[in-house]
């Protein structure tokens, strides 16, 4: 689950801290979960991003990786307990 807000125009996607909630029993927020997953490995495998772009976005670019990592794998723990329960 995620809020969303908006700072100088640009939207921001925050994770609503604690919100684990397998709303169906086929994981669709765990889908959503290797989607956003796959768009931080795909920004930073691109030729060229982590030397062109500032330290700082690069930095939290992989931040978000490292977060989306965790998430995956959280989610992948609990839909698995529950389709064994």
């Amino acid at each position: 689950m995620y809020a969303v807000t908006t700072r100088k125009l640009k939207p921001v996607v925050m994770p609503i801290s604690g919100a684990l909630t397998m709303s169906s029993s086929d994981g669709g927020e765990l889908e959503e979960a290797q989607r956003m997953l796959e768009r931080s490995r795909e920004l930073l495998a691109k030729p060229g991003f982590a030397d062109k772009a500032p330290k700082e976005v690069v930095e939290k670019e992989r931040a978000k990786l490292k977060q989306r990592e965790e998430r995956v794998k959280l989610l992948e723990t609990e839909l698995k307990k529950k389709r064994k329960g």
